[in-house]
C-alpha cells in the first residue's frame, strides 16, 4: 500500500494567483502521483484577510488528492492585531494555531494513519498536535516559503509610528516560532541556500533543498523587440505582497519617467494589485490572470525590482524559462542559479535599471543570456522538483517504521 501523507495549508492552494499558492499546489500535485495524499487546510471567512476559496475548483484541479477543510478565521482583522498585542503568537502565522486546526491534524491523521504530515508554511507547522496525538513514527516535515520574520523585519524598517513598533514585535515572535519549528519536526525544507544556511545555523535537525520552480514551456518565442513600436517590460506577482508592492512603487517613481523620456513604454503588472496602484498611465495593473504565456510571450524584458524579503522568486524562474531577458537586483536573484550579465542583467539602482533596460531595448547582447538562464533553470522545472522531494520521501519512509497493513 502506499504510504499516506496528510499535506497541511494554513489556507487552500487556489485560486493560483501568487507564488506561494502555486508552489503548494504544485508540491502537492507532485506528492499526490506518488503517495496517498489528504490536504487538510482552513477556510476562512470571506471577508479575513485569507478570503474563501472555492474548494469544489480546487478539487476538479486536484483530482488525485482528497480534500478537507476545518473553519479558519473569523473577519476581525484588528481584533486578531489587538489581541496578538498581549500574545506570545505572532499576529502574522501565530493566529492560525487555533485549537479546531490542531485538533483536526491530529484526528485525521490518526484516522487516516498517516506515515507523514507536511506543513507547507508556518502557520500550519506551529499548528501540528504534540507527537503523542499523532501515529507512531509519523514524520514531521515542515516546507518554509520564506524565512518569515526576515520579510517582517522589512516591513518594519519601511513603516512609522504604531505600524512599526507593531511590526517589530511581530518580527521577534516570529523569529521564536521559527527556531521552534526547525527544532520539533523531523525535516526541514528550505527553498534557497541563504535560507537553508540560516535554518542549519539554528538546528539540529535535517535541513535540505527544496527550490523554487515553474512549469515546463514547449517551446520560447523569441522576444517581440518592441516590433509594435512600444517596449513592453512585465512584472508578475502579487503586488499586495510588501516587498513586492514597495519595488513597484519605487520603480514607478523612480525609473519609469527616465524610460518614458527615452521610449514608448509600458509596464504591465499581472498579479493581484498592490493597495495603492501607481497612478500613471504607462504602468497597467492587469489583476489575475488565467494563462500567463501571453504575457511572457508579449514582453520585451521582465523587470522584478525587489529590494527585500527571503526566499526564492519563482518569476525569474518563469521568465527564464520562457526565455525573456531579466532585470533585477541581485537580492532578486539570490538562491537561484543566475549570474549577473551571464543569464540576468543585474541592476540596484534608477541609472542602472534604465541602462539595464536600455541594452535590451537596442538589442545588444541579451540574446545569449537568454539562452544560458533557460539551460540554467531546467533543473528548477516543477516536475523534476517534485520527483526529487518524493524520492526523499520514499527514502524517509522505509528509514523509519516497518510497513504497516
Amino acid at each position: 500500500m502506499s504510504p499516506r501523507i496528510l499535506f497541511v495549508c494554513r489556507r487552500p492552494p487556489w485560486p493560483l494567483d501568487n507564488g506561494a499558492r502555486i508552489r503548494s499546489h504544485r508540491l502537492l500535485e507532485g506528492v499526490a502521483r506518488r503517495f496517498d495524499t489528504t490536504l487538510l487546510t482552513m477556510q476562512h471567512h470571506p471577508d479575513s484577510p485569507d478570503g474563501r476559496v472555492d474548494l469544489d475548483e480546487l478539487q476538479q484541479a486536484l483530482p488525485d488528492v482528497a480534500i478537507e477543510a476545518v473553519d479558519g478565521l473569523g473577519a476581525s482583522k484588528r481584533l486578531h492585531q489587538l489581541r496578538s498585542l498581549i500574545s506570545t503568537d505572532s499576529w502574522s502565522f501565530g493566529r492560525y494555531r487555533t485549537a479546531a486546526f490542531r485538533r483536526a491534524i491530529a484526528q485525521r491523521a490518526r484516522e487516516l494513519d498517516v506515515q507523514m504530515v507536511h506543513a507547507d508554511d508556518l502557520g500550519a507547522a506551529l499548528a501540528l498536535p504534540d507527537r503523542s496525538q499523532l501515529p507512531q513514527d509519523c514524520v514531521l516535515v515542515y516546507a518554509s516559503h520564506n524565512i518569515e520574520s526576515r520579510i517582517l523585519d522589512g516591513d518594519a524598517r519601511a513603516s512609522a509610528g504604531f505600524r512599526r513598533r507593531f511590526a517589530w514585535l511581530d518580527s521577534r515572535k516570529l523569529r521564536r516560532e521559527e527556531r521552534s519549528v526547525w527544532n520539533r519536526v523531523d525535516l526541514n525544507l528550505a527553498v534557497s541556500e541563504h535560507d537553508l544556511d540560516e535554518i542549519r545555523a539554528r538546528t539540529a535537525v535535517p535541513a535540505e533543498l527544496c527550490p523554487n520552480g515553474t512549469d515546463p514551456v514547449e517551446s520560447a518565442s523569441a522576444p517581440p523587440g518592441g516590433a509594435t513600436g512600444t517596449l513592453r517590460l512585465l512584472f508578475v506577482g502579487s503586488g499586495s505582497y510588501a516587498p513586492y508592492e514597495r519595488g513597484l512603487a519605487w520603480f514607478a517613481d523612480a525609473v519609469m519617467p527616465t524610460l518614458r523620456q527615452r521610449h514608448d513604454v509600458v509596464l504591465d503588472v499581472v498579479g493581484r494589485p498592490p493597495h495603492q496602484p501607481s497612478a500613471t498611465s504607462d504602468v497597467v495593473h492587469r489583476g489575475y490572470v488565467d494563462d500567463l504565456r501571453p504575457w511572457y510571450e508579449g514582453a520585451d524584458a521582465v523587470v522584478v525590482p525587489v529590494f527585500e524579503g527571503s526566499g526564492t522568486r519563482l518569476k525569474l524562474v518563469e521568465a527564464a524559462e520562457h526565455a525573456r531577458p531579466i532585470v533585477t537586483t541581485s537580492l532578486g536573484a539570490q538562491g537561484l542559479p543566475l549570474e549577473p550579465d551571464v543569464h540576468y542583467l543585474r541592476a540596484e539602482t534608477a541609472d542602472e535599471f534604465v541602462r539595464a533596460i536600455d541594452r535590451i531595448a537596442d538589442g545588444t547582447g541579451t540574446t545569449d543570456l537568454v539562452d544560458r538562464a533557460r539551460r540554467a533553470v531546467q533543473p528548477l522545472l516543477w516536475p523534476r522538483i517534485t520527483d526529487e522531494l518524493c524520492d526523499r520521501y520514499r527514502t524517509l519512509f522505509d528509514s523509519r517504521a516497518p510497513a504497516r497493513p
